[in-house]
């Protein structure tokens, strides 16, 4: 139900080919998922022109306990800063991983624009999707101002941000994870049925989902909600041709009742594999010869603010399945840039590249 990541790394070649940027960082979490995208996306460097000025390797944290003992890897990175002089930066790894990031390099910001750590962009994968939840509570995302995401696809189903305003703990009785979300969103306690309140800790119930800030909930559907939401409808399309298709083949007799047999998973692969239908946005589902169904990804900008809030802006889209054609696009004219980011430094540094690489071919000697 997720786009496949090979979408991704193409997105990011074009992304790079779109502004003109051939020089970057690599920061990738290590472990086997890195080291594959690292073989992926450095082989497609060398077939588009474009160099990675270094790449730094994030050890693997398995809990968020575990960051404090590895705070001495702060040193490393921060040389990667004062070694090179790439401007954009490209970040690979688990939710816990880009946290590590966020978490040491920010520990470096002294408060001011001046910092070397600023004036980058940041392209993050799908899974800082992950990272920017209630885990990041508290944290500052003030140097990803201006970052470039790509994000698994999603749009915005109708009444879904209703159905979150109203929801409230009393009308979940019984529900143990929205308790459980509750307290830890709020910072409070949700007293027992018919126990009165003890303390200022105590929750009233009467909390609102909108009020908490982006970096802890957003109010509007996120790509894996969307695509949880698609699921659910695609197993309800086939079992209901599953069923249709007994019902035709079986003999009616009056009274009798609904077959209501086990059903075994692989029963429903001959019916999933024939689903096509528009969903409440109007989307296609449907899946292709490979068993996918993923509607690409969504490019998105993130703005930050003094108060440690963001906003995340939909500002491009890569679909390889696109009706008209259009397999990457993307709107420069809304992307916030980081504020120290100079546009133009970047334009003149690659004119001066072309003119070096032309001198290089005028020196060479000819081929024998």
């Amino acid at each position: 139900m997720v786009p496949n990541e090979n979408i991704q790394h193409m997105g990011i070649i074009w992304l790079l080919q779109h502004f003109r940027w051939t020089w970057v960082g690599l920061f990738v979490v290590e472990d086997k998922s890195g080291e594959q995208f690292l073989k992926i996306l450095e082989s497609s460097f060398s077939r588009h022109g474009i160099c990675s000025a270094f790449t730094k390797r994030i050890p693997q944290v398995a809990r968020m306990e575990e960051l404090l003992n590895h705070f001495h890897y702060a040193n490393l990175i921060s040389v990667s800063f004062t070694d090179y002089k790439a401007n954009i930066n490209i970040v690979y790894g688990d939710p816990v991983t880009i946290l590590w990031l966020i978490t040491f390099i920010g520990s470096q910001y002294n408060g001011t624009n001046e910092n070397k750590l600023f004036g980058k962009v940041w392209i993050m994968t799908t899974q800082i999707d992950f990272a920017l939840s209630g885990i990041s509570r508290g944290l500052d995302f003030q140097m990803f101002h201006g970052a470039i995401s790509f994000t698994i696809h999603t749009k915005e189903v109708t009444g879904f941000r209703e159905f979150l305003q109203n929801i409230t703990p009393k009308r979940t009785q019984g529900d143990g994870f929205l308790k459980d979300f509750w307290e830890q969103a709020f910072d409070c306690l949700l007293p027992d049925p018919g126990m009165p309140a003890m303390d200022d800790d105590t929750c009233t119930g009467e909390e609102r989902l909108e009020s908490l800030p982006a970096g802890l909930f957003e109010m509007h559907m996120t790509g894996q909600g969307y695509s949880i939401y698609n699921a659910v409808y695609v197993i309800a399309h086939a079992l209901h041709a599953m069923y249709s298709s007994r019902s035709r083949h079986r003999p009616t007799v009056v009274g009798s009742s609904v077959d209501v047999r086990p059903l075994q998973a692989w029963q429903l692969h001959l019916f999933l594999q024939g689903i096509s239908f528009n969903n409440s946005v109007g989307e296609t589902m449907a899946f292709d010869d490979k068993w996918e169904m993923g509607c690409g990804f969504d490019i998105t900008n993130m703005i930050t603010f003094p108060n440690k809030s963001f906003q995340r802006v939909k500002v491009g889209r890569v679909d390889t399945n696109a009706l008209d054609g259009k397999v990457f696009m993307i709107n420069d004219d809304i992307i916030v840039w980081p504020r120290c980011f100079n546009e133009m430094w970047m334009t003149v540094s690659y004119v001066q590249e072309l003119s070096i690489q032309a001198r290089i071919r005028m020196l060479a000697p000819p081929k024998l």
